[in-house]
């Protein structure tokens, strides 16, 4: 390997099936059709499947001779970061090269936003991330969900995430996740600075 310290790319979401379509669960659709642009590429290593180990799902490839490790904690979303110490310490991973890809309920639904370090803004993944790793530096994709609309004021933004996508809403997905996917391989390709100004 050319560079001994390999990327980790983590998605959040929540396990079980009744979970499988909230938008609580944008950063695991992300990241599966990462693993399947992955193996579309026919990138060295890649397998459509995930494996599991350790409290999470995994699959691993290589890159331009470095390692890219993806990762989906399998514990519910506020001990997502208990997987994402261990397999950062497991791979000697620097904080600036963790990547979490996670649904943002401060940005529009549609939107994809770069960011490195900051606040958690409530997340209950991203707390419980900052609190394994000691630092707010690693970087986000955030994937917008926005508020509960007028028409829902009565619902919590708690309830809210763990809510379905509207039907209108899965069908922009089909160009949403793509958009995201690709702001993954910029800040692979060219770095967070790049892709915040393609992205953001």
């Amino acid at each position: 390997m050319a560079d001994h310290q390999p990327w980790l790319i983590v998605g959040l979401g929540n396990p079980g099936r009744e979970y499988s379509k909230t938008r609580h669960n944008f950063g695991w659709m992300v990241l599966d059709a990462f693993l399947q642009d992955c193996v579309r590429r026919k990138l060295p290593g890649s397998h459509p499947a995930w494996k599991e180990e350790g409290g999470a799902y995994y699959a691993m490839f290589s890159w331009h001779e470095e390692k890219v490790v993806l990762l989906k904690p399998a514990a519910y979303m506020n001990r997502s970061g208990e997987a994402v110490g261990r397999f950062a310490g497991f791979y000697k991973t620097p904080i600036a090269r963790i990547v979490v890809v996670h649904d943002e309920v401060d940005i529009p639904f549609s939107a994809v936003r770069i960011k490195q370090g900051g606040g958690e803004g409530g997340h209950n993944g991203l707390r419980s991330i900052t609190g394994s790793l000691s630092s707010r530096e690693y970087v986000r994709v955030r994937l917008g969900v926005g508020r509960p609309p007028p028409e829902a004021h009565y619902l919590e933004v708690s309830e809210w995430v763990l809510s379905r996508f509207a039907t209108e809403e899965e069908r922009e997905l089909e160009a949403i996740i793509p958009r995201a996917v690709e702001s993954i391989w910029t800040i692979l390709e060219s770095g967070v600075g790049v892709a915040q100004n393609r992205f953001n």
